[in-house]
């Protein structure tokens, strides 16, 4: 049984995101699958701003994406994210990019997360809070309306409080 609930958001394809063969470039699926990974910790509790703070949070220790189907700029698309497992320092999330008109299964992905002590750079135990704010973790129709506006703007807003914006990074 997975840790949390899935995840669901909207997403377009922009003129961006489209390479020389005209269909969406490796690299927007793994921009894509981590946004949402950052949309979906920052409203289960989790933003990085305060993992940084903190001094321990999430770094990726290995990505896998599998290619089912080219996708193309206009497609009718939605991300599904969700923590399949957490145990002492690594948790694995998984993504599906799927044809939001059909449901058919477009890419699937995994990514390996490490939870580290930052100062260090070791390896941590996960906080037991942390995986139990995933467990509770419930979905709101207020997150598609956050989503199109973070995804626009790197600014997570839920009930007119800023969780997190992503915009102060640029200047670090």
């Amino acid at each position: 049984m997975a840790v949390s609930e899935v995840l669901e958001l909207k997403q377009e394809v922009s003129q961006h995101d489209i390479d020389e063969l005209g269909h969406v470039n490796n690299e927007a699926y793994i921009h894509w699958f981590l946004k949402s990974a950052y949309f979906h910790g920052t409203v289960a509790g989790w933003p990085v701003t305060d993992m940084v703070k903190n001094g321990a949070g999430w770094v990726v220790r290995e990505h896998n994406i599998k290619y089912l189907s080219q996708v193309r700029k206009g497609d009718p698309l939605k991300i599904r994210t969700w923590v399949e497992t957490a145990d002492k320092i690594m948790s694995e999330r998984h993504y599906e990019l799927v044809n939001a008109e059909t449901g058919k299964v477009l890419c699937e992905g995994k990514t390996m997360w490490v939870w580290v002590n930052y100062k260090t750079g070791r390896p941590a135990r996960i906080p037991q809070e942390l995986i139990d704010d995933f467990r509770n973790w419930k979905y709101i129709d207020e997150y598609a309306a956050a989503w199109e506006k973070y995804v626009k703007t790197g600014i997570i807003e839920i009930g007119g409080k800023v969780l997190l914006d992503r915009s102060a990074w640029a200047d670090k």
